[in-house]
């Protein structure tokens, strides 16, 4: 039971706030020490000894990483790699050595980081001043320290998972079949993830973690501080007067223990997030190796989605929950323990009240979050039903353009907004509900716990408010958090299972091959060989092949007869189930589809090795690519695209032929490589390459031509899941074996089989476009086709399938590709002539437009015109009353607790509630108002921009990438419908809390106003630095994750080819690098984000001392009323709430900031010229299009067509003295 406090002798007041003094300066001696232990923590890393340790592995000095990193390189690569394994452009070494230091010049360097700038973080502030003089470009950010990368971690982490035996990887089906055991015999020895990475993120987590506890002590000396101000200014009943020392003594305590607070918070936040990019980068590191060492059986077992899905939305889900670990283990349940103990000691048994009814209101929050789980769900699949739709739509546009098909198709896709749009405004209605709980649930405790009080017989006095109040706001926030915290903890398991399930997965067994060397006389040798893909279905049996060294091997036989079976097992992709293989560790390998990287064509064919400029040319005159490479303006460093795009098959072919041939490697596997060439093309890459250049090489081409066979020195047949013969060719027509009735048969099932091949392969691009997450379809979606004259288009696709329309015209590149020889056709010379008249032309894809500075006002103008003028003031007017509601409320506490007639517990109790039912009413209806504006703006730019692009000439989807208009439809408009609102409230409501705050405390004590002026400035300034800088951060990483998502699609792909060219460590290391450039934006914005909040807290900390010394100074010099002493404490208790709002209120507008840059793009395409508006153009100035002798016979039918209403309604097209090129800007193709 408390006690009465009037009685009180100042001298009393004024001991407990030195007892609090004395508490704070044992809290920064506890910062003191967390700073030591952390700089300990440091040292020790640079121990040699200590080094090796597992846990410490993770955060070795920079040297320590070198080595690491050699050791990690190696860790795939076979013994017989050398050196040279390293990705150069050509040109000698010293000049590349001379561009990097150059490169490392400009870098922006950081600050010296000592306890005093890593404390403020002012070691930000060079980066934070450049990016606020001009636009940052990545070039010049500050390198990624080398103790923070992703191989070192990534390293650690693979150790730390081979050390435990049930999470090492099953390599053979006796292991997997004992880890399912292990599985269901002890959820303990089950593969984890969890362990490992506490074993290597351990220490400084928990160094991380210790700065949290000053933090949590030093919130609670608040209140009392509060308490001991109102005792200044209101001395009624004292002993004697306080002087001035006294009340700057109370100031001084104000702005050292709040700011001593702000900095351990967010020394804690910089820790544990650099732990969460620590373990990013680990995580990723670990995935992409493991899916590079799987087996075929457990590649098929995840699509190419569900893999990015693990990289990008399980990964981030983990480190999303790491900061936030310390919270729920140990931080929220003492600050709630802390909280209860002091809140039972100031209303006793009343405390209880308050307590029971935050818990009873926990599980109200608990299941609208649950809900709204739920419902994002729901909204998630019908968002991908819509873009899948849409991205069907781009796919078949030129289909839909021809048979007119643009209103059923948007009537469609307009009923899948339709429901995703009634979910999102669901979704917001439940979202609105749990935000009023969120922001009433502490008023709806002090009600309960101030009336129980009240009732109980207590007189409610300022004294017992004022820190009962303050406590109350510290408790709310850990109980009601705490729902969040474990929702975040279930998504977080969810995601870890996903990870170690997939840990877990079957690697490929090598321990049934015997790798042959280069002295061998027989490179590859089968004996008694039974192959499959399992166990159960061996698709060839007793195979015995021994392929001599030099020699040129074909393998023949009809479709299904296990061709590339048999060379999936030299390669160790299959399995070799009985008998014996024996085959080289690295081998030159070319499958019968290409794969292409994302590069340029020089890029794709040294394939990380040194640039050997007599062999280069060699081998690109050998694969007929001289005469190619002329085609195109920048020869080959000319960009090839995503999955080679800008190149036809026969293309595509012979460039990873000469990957392959370019290697040197002793060993080539060919799988079918001459099936996509032209027959004059494929005679020149037989003679010139296959037998001329790699004479000395063992070559095992898996083929189907007739031609072929005499050139070749033995053949193998295979049939009936057999050996049917193998020699020489005339060996092989004693054994009385028909090539020509097997090629015959190859020949005529061979078109059956690429039909179903395609049709398996298009099946599985469509479960990973399904599989894919939204969030990132820029990285996955495939880019246009490039553009074709419409004559070939129209004679082409209209008796085709829509999905090889949309694809590209390849038969017209066969067709220029037939003309293409050593010495090149005319065909050829005038492809070459259009390219030197506008070599523009090759340049069919527009690189996407990318503005710097600030976001115009005309496209806040564009937004705002959608949400409309009117509900914006209407709304405006409801958030003003609403907060003006939640003064009132506590206007009306502070009258309570200092009227006369207090004990009318019911009349004031009443009236309290009711002020606190009115603004959380208020709330309400502008939250949903405020929802409902912008999901109706969002859908109407959806509707217009979808409009638009439907509507768009051929030109504009021949030189834009599908991905980069999917990423309009989805992340963008993700911005409109989720993000930006979601900002754009949040930024409102911390204006009006912040302005509510600043009005009252300015009516209480006016010479507040004259402290606010320089805590202004120092806002305002220190705003404007951090807004430059974050907007130009954001936009560059922007920029990081689609290359990090493209290069895991492009590894997977090509896996087979990487692992047999020796070549996984460079791609590990390349894969690394990605992830290191999302790190390095990472930690620069988290660190940028640290120093913002460190010195707006410091602002806000000078509102509080600023309220502090203006009740102080307004009492000593008798401008304060004594009626409204108990305003003072309300005012600064309401200053220690707003610290935050300030902070939060410049990330909220800097986010806002950043999410108009969506609108900005989506209007960029709401605004495209539309293929109406375009034929008219021409229509009005035909002579830029069209060249005619009868231009005005010419000009009427053209509008006589158009103006027909059921157009087009016949299937003739009439030519007409015609011209015709791919776009305006370019010269004409057709005359």
């Amino acid at each position: 039971m408390t006690k009465e406090v009037d009685s009180m002798p100042m001298k009393a007041s004024f001991t407990r706030a030195a007892r609090s003094v004395r508490m704070a300066c044992l809290s920064l001696a506890l910062l003191l020490c967390v700073s030591s232990a952390n700089a300990l923590h440091h040292m020790s890393l640079d121990s040699p000894k200590k080094a090796n340790s597992l846990s410490k592995s993770a955060t070795s000095s920079p040297a320590k990483a070198q080595l690491k990193r050699k050791e990690h390189l190696t860790a795939f690569a076979p013994p017989a790699v050398n050196s040279n394994n390293t990705r150069l452009s050509g040109g000698n070494g010293s000049s590349s050595d001379l561009q990097q230091g150059a490169e490392e010049h400009k870098k922006i360097r950081l600050a010296r980081k000592t306890w005093l700038s890593g404390s403020t973080f002012s070691y930000m502030y060079p980066l934070i001043k450049a990016g606020y003089d001009h636009p940052l470009e990545e070039q010049e950010l500050p390198p990624f320290p080398e103790e923070d990368k992703a191989e070192v971690h990534g390293l650690a982490l693979e150790r730390a998972l081979k050390e435990d035996p049930s999470s090492c990887s099953a390599n053979t089906t006796e292991e997997l079949e004992m880890r399912e055991f292990l599985r269901n015999c002890s959820e303990s020895m089950a593969p984890t993830l969890l362990s490992a990475s506490w074993r290597v993120f351990k220490v400084p987590f928990m160094c991380g973690g210790l700065w949290k506890l000053p933090h949590d002590l030093l919130a609670f000396l608040s209140p009392f501080l509060v308490k001991a101000v109102y005792r200044y200014v209101d001395p009624k009943g004292m002993d004697h007067v306080p002087t001035w020392r006294e009340g700057i003594f109370l100031c001084m305590c104000f702005f050292v223990i709040q700011y001593a607070s702000s900095v351990a918070l967010h020394k804690y936040f910089d820790k544990v997030f650099d732990v969460s990019m620590q373990m990013r980068g680990a995580l990723v590191s670990c995935i992409y190796k493991k899916s590079l060492k799987l087996s075929s059986s457990s590649r098929h077992q995840k699509s190419l989605g569900e893999l990015v899905n693990l990289m990008s939305v399980d990964v981030q889900r983990i480190v999303d929950l790491v900061p936030y670990l310390h919270n729920l283990v140990w931080s929220s349940p003492l600050q709630i323990l802390l909280s209860m103990i002091l809140l039972y000691r100031m209303v006793g048994v009343a405390s209880l009240v308050g307590l029971l009814v935050m818990i009873a209101i926990m599980p109200i929050n608990a299941s609208i979050l649950i809900q709204l789980r739920k419902l994002q769900e729901k909204n998630m699949v019908e968002k991908d039903r819509r873009v899948k739709q849409v991205s069907e739509m781009l796919h078949s546009i030129k289909v839909i353009k021809m048979f007119a098909w643009e209103k059923p198709l948007l009537r469609r896709i307009a009923d899948v907004r339709k429901k995703e749009v009634k979910r999102l405004r669901r979704y917001g209605y439940i979202a609105s509900m749990q935000s009023i709980f969120w922001n009433s649930a502490p008023v709806t405790v002090s009600v309960a716990t101030f009336g129980a009080y009240a009732a109980l017989g207590h007189p409610l006095t300022m004294q017992v408010v004022l820190p009962a109040l303050s406590i109350i706001n510290i408790m709310s926030f850990p109980l009601f958090v705490f729902p969040l915290l474990i929702s975040s903890i279930v998504s977080g398991r969810v995601a870890l299972n996903r990870i170690n399930e997939f840990m877990s997965l079957e690697e490929r067994d090598l321990s049934h091959i015997q790798f042959t060397s280069s002295q061998d006389l027989l490179p590859f040798q089968l004996q008694s060989a039974t192959i499959g893909w399992n166990a159960s279905r061996p698709i060839l049996t007793d195979v015995n092949i021994k392929i001599p060294r030099g020699s040129l091997t074909a393998i023949v036989g009809q479709v299904g007869s296990g061709k590339s079976t048999l060379l999936s097992a030299l390669l160790g992709d299959a399995k070799c189930l009985e008998g014996e293989v024996r085959a080289p560790r690295e081998v030159g390998y070319v499958p019968q589809q290409a794969w292409i990287q994302n590069a340029n064509i020089r890029d794709n064919i040294l394939f990380g090795k040194p640039m050997d400029e007599r062999r280069y040319r060699e081998v690109l005159k050998a694969c007929a690519l001289e005469a190619d490479l002329e085609k195109f303006p920048n020869g080959d460093e000319t960009e090839i695209g995503e999955r080679g795009v800008n190149l036809s098959g026969g293309q595509k072919q012979r460039i990873a032929l000469a990957r392959a041939v370019y290697q040197n490697f002793d060993c080539l596997l060919l799988d079918d490589v001459m099936s996509a060439l032209d027959s004059h093309v494929g005679s020149h890459v037989l003679d010139d390459c296959l037998i001329r250049l790699l004479q000395d090489k063992t070559r095992v081409l898996v083929t189907h031509k007739l031609d072929l066979l005499p050139l070749v020195d033995y053949i193998v047949v295979l049939g009936d899941g057999k050996v049917q013969a193998q020699g020489t060719l005339s060996e092989i027509r004693m054994q009385g074996v028909d090539l020509e009735s097997v090629i015959d048969n190859v020949s005529e099932d061979e078109s059956k089989k690429q039909e179903e091949e395609k049709g398996e392969e298009g099946a599985q691009k469509k479960q990973d476009a399904e599989a894919t997450p939204a969030s990132a379809p820029a990285a996955s979606a495939p880019s246009s086709a490039p553009a074709t004259p419409a004559v070939a288009s129209s004679s082409t696709t209209t008796s085709s399938s829509s999905a090889a329309a949309a694809s590209g015209e390849e038969g017209q590149k066969s067709k220029e590709e037939s003309t293409t020889g050593e010495g090149g056709t005319s065909g050829s010379s005038a492809i070459a002539g259009m390219a030197k008249r506008s070599p523009s032309m090759f340049q069919q894809v527009t690189p996407e437009s990318k503005k710097q500075g600030a976001v115009s006002h005309d496209v806040y103008a564009f937004y705002f015109r959608e949400l409309k003028l009117k509900y914006i003031a209407i709304i405006s007017a409801v958030g003003i009353l609403s907060q003006a509601a939640r003064n009132g409320n506590d206007w009306w506490l502070t009258k309570w607790a200092s009227a006369a007639d207090r004990h009318r517990v019911a009349f004031y109790l009443g009236v309290y509630a009711t002020w606190n039912f009115g603004s959380a009413a208020l709330f309400l209806i502008r939250d949903v108002s405020l929802m409902l504006m912008e999901l109706r703006a969002a859908s109407v730019l959806h509707n217009r921009m979808l409009d638009s692009v439907m509507k768009a000439p051929m030109s504009f989807f021949d030189s834009t990438p599908i991905g980069r208009i999917l990423n309009r439809f989805s992340n963008d408009q993700d911005s409109l419908d989720s993000t930006l609102p979601r900002t754009m409230n949040q930024f409102y409501t911390c204006i009006l809390r912040v302005a509510g705050t600043i009005a009252m405390i300015s009516y209480v004590s006016p010479t507040f106003l004259f402290a606010l002026l320089p805590v202004g400035y120092l806002y305002w300034y220190t705003q404007q630095l951090y807004s430059k800088t974050s907007r130009e951060l954001k936009r560059i990483e922007s920029t990081t994750k689609s290359p990090l998502y493209s290069h895991f699609g492009e590894s997977i792909a090509g896996s087979t080819i990487i692992r047999a060219g020796g070549q996984a460590g460079r791609f590990c290391q390349e894969n690394c690098e990605k992830v290191d450039r999302v790190n390095n934006l990472f930690s620069l914005i988290n660190g940028c984000n640290r120093w913002l909040a460190v010195r707006l807290e410091l602002c806000g900390n000078g509102i509080v001392t600023g309220a502090a010394l203006a009740g102080i100074v307004s009492r000593k010099l008798g401008w304060l009323n004594p009626a409204r002493a108990s305003m003072v404490g309300l005012s600064l208790t309401l200053a220690l709430s707003v610290t935050n709002s300030l902070a939060w209120m410049v990330r909220m507008s800097t986010e806002a900031e950043a999410q108009m840059n969506s609108v900005e793009r989506v209007a960029e395409y709401v605004e495209i010229l539309s293929e109406e508006e375009w034929l008219g153009t021409v229509l009005k100035n035909p002579t830029d299009f069209f060249k005619r002798t009868e231009g005005d016979k010419t000009h009427k039918e053209q509008q006589q067509y158009l103006e027909l209403s059921d157009w087009p309604s016949r299937g003739e097209i009439s030519f007409h003295n015609f011209s015709m090129r791919y776009r305006p800007d370019l010269p004409d193709v057709l005359s």
